[in-house]
């Protein structure tokens, strides 16, 4: 009940927060002592798929994401993500993730955007 525990993702289907972490262990960085959490995220708005005529009609965003916690005493925990989004809703993203400067994990995330 003390811990923190952060929003972590294990499966391909995930409900995508703006305080989730995509590739996340459940309880690999859960801790009672103090971090450091931050998630930026940015909407392109179609800046590549509108330059080309059939997939301007889809209406596509482009989704960059950079996820980071570190832990008092801990090494850095960090995911950058590139996706597509529809409607501002639906979304898949390719993550890769890196704990310090070594590449963990990467993979596919498919998801329903919740705010």
């Amino acid at each position: 009940m003390d811990y923190k525990h952060f929003n972590g993702n294990q499966i391909l289907f995930s409900a995508i927060g703006n305080e989730s972490f995509y590739l996340l262990d459940y309880y690999s960085s859960s801790t009672t002592s103090p971090f450091l959490e931050a998630h930026l995220e940015h909407d392109f708005g179609g800046l590549i798929f509108n330059k080309i005529p059939l997939l301007r009609k889809l209406k596509i965003s482009e989704i960059g994401q950079f996820n980071y916690v570190v832990i008092e005493n801990g090494t850095p925990y960090y995911e950058i993500s590139a996706g597509i989004e529809k409607l501002g809703l639906f979304r898949a993203s390719y993550s890769f993730s890196f704990r310090g400067s070594q590449s963990s994990v990467s993979g596919l995330v498919i998801g329903i955007k919740i705010n």
